[in-house]
């Protein structure tokens, strides 16, 4: 079942077990990358979240400095 990284394998030639190891790493793969996009997004909401703070902190700060002025 092994191949060259990059080559296709013919699954009409793979038996019923190869097969199962096929569809169960599929799974574990689509898992994994379900995962880390659900990290990704939570990571992505954190950041513009950071973003909105520093921008309002410093229209805050601008503020008080023209007020002082």
């Amino acid at each position: 079942m092994s191949s060259p990284k990059g080559q296709g394998v013919d699954i009409t030639a793979l038996s019923l077990q190869q097969l199962s190891q096929v569809k169960k790493q599929f799974e574990d793969e689509l898992t994994h990358l379900t995962n880390s996009f659900s990290q990704l997004r939570a990571a992505q909401a954190r950041f513009k979240e950071c973003l909105r703070s520093i921008s309002q902190g410093a229209g805050a700060k601008a503020e008080e400095y023209q007020r002082r002025e």
